[in-house]
């Protein structure tokens, strides 16, 4: 008989439920309590899914609940703070919200705390097992457009909010390569946050990966009339690939194909499952794990950091702050509109 997992949440806000949904969906959990700083956002999310026990501190539902695994669905500032504890408290897995941190210092003060403790860290970029993704990474790792030469997205809401997730799926359908060298352009001229992080009002980046590919990134950029739908397109010596979460194009020599993927598992779901069979120890390599996504964040702050540099920065980078912090304390992103301002609330 395989291992019953007891589960807790910490963070009771907007994506609480996808991680409750995801474990209850899977017959290899048991969500046993939930902890938020909020009453009545533990409370709400208790009533809602009929969990049994709410805690104000996480720390206290680490020392009562004997978990084996703990989501961390806060905001990502707090992302390592959390993670030290709980990886300290004997729990088998963590599975942390995206962007996994803010800063390369805390990406991998995460990833180093949970090696000492034997703890498998978890990333949530679900859109991994999204189908569409997933048919996308096959159909470039098979060749059906060449060698990939470029890949371009365009990316609303911060770069640190939705460019994770489009940055990571650039980085998953190309197979995971490193980034080598990135260059990128910075406007913040209000004073903009998302979930208490400083995000810039738009941005454009170019960054290059190991196998060739470079990847173009325009955040928060004026829209282009008529511009397609499909927020991803691949580029490749004998073909293009256009696709969202729900349908795919290719075009090749044999013309344009037409896919569609209705998923009838949620991605969070299926996230889940997988990380199951991982604590379990019957797949290696899990395609979520926090070594992947210390990437995703690395070519984040490479952006970031050429600002900075004015120039091209090369990886691995050594910074460990946000350089985009870095470039606010400094006055090099002076605000014309004055007035913080959370897009979240």
């Amino acid at each position: 008989m395989k291992k019953i997992y007891r589960a807790g949440l910490i963070g009771c806000g907007r994506i609480a439920g996808a991680h409750v949904n995801g474990y209850r969906s899977s017959d290899r959990y048991e969500l046993v309590a939930v902890a938020d700083i909020k009453r009545e956002a533990a409370e709400g999310v208790c009533e809602r899914f009929d969990i049994p026990t709410h805690y104000l501190d996480y720390r206290e539902m680490l020392e009562r609940e004997d978990l084996d695994v703990v989501s961390i669905a806060t905001w990502a500032g707090s992302h390592a703070e959390i993670t030290v504890p709980v990886a300290a408290a004997g729990v088998k897995g963590i599975l942390c919200e995206k962007p996994m941190a803010p800063s390369l210092g805390e990406a991998s003060a995460m990833i180093e705390v949970c090696a000492e403790n034997g703890v498998k860290l978890a990333i949530g970029h679900q859109h991994r097992f999204d189908p569409s993704w997933v048919e996308a990474r096959n159909l470039v790792a098979a060749g059906a457009i060449g060698r990939p030469t470029l890949a371009t997205i365009h990316v609303s809401d911060g770069l640190l909010n939705n460019g994770t997730h489009y940055i990571d799926g650039i980085r998953f359908i190309l197979g995971d390569p490193e980034a080598e060298w990135a260059m990128a352009q910075v406007e913040r001229k209000t004073d903009r946050y998302e979930r208490g992080e400083p995000i810039e009002d738009r941005l454009v980046g170019l960054a290059a990966f190991a196998q060739g590919t470079r990847a173009l990134v325009d955040v928060d950029l004026p829209a282009v009339e008529g511009e397609p739908a499909s927020p991803y397109t691949f580029h490749g010596t004998d073909g293009r690939i256009e696709l969202d979460r729900q349908g795919l194009r290719l075009l090749n020599a044999d013309g344009w194909q037409e896919m569609d993927f209705p998923q009838p598992v949620p991605s969070h779901s299926l996230q889940a499952q997988e990380f199951a069979r991982w604590m379990d120890g019957e797949i290696e390599d899990y395609r979520g794990s926090a070594e992947r996504a210390y990437q995703t964040v690395a070519v984040m702050m490479g952006f970031y950091q050429s600002v900075r540099s004015k120039g091209v920065v090369t990886f691995p980078l050594t910074i460990k702050e946000s350089p985009l912090k870095l470039l606010i304390e400094a006055g090099e992103l002076p605000v014309e509109q004055v007035g913080k301002y959370d897009i979240r609330a």
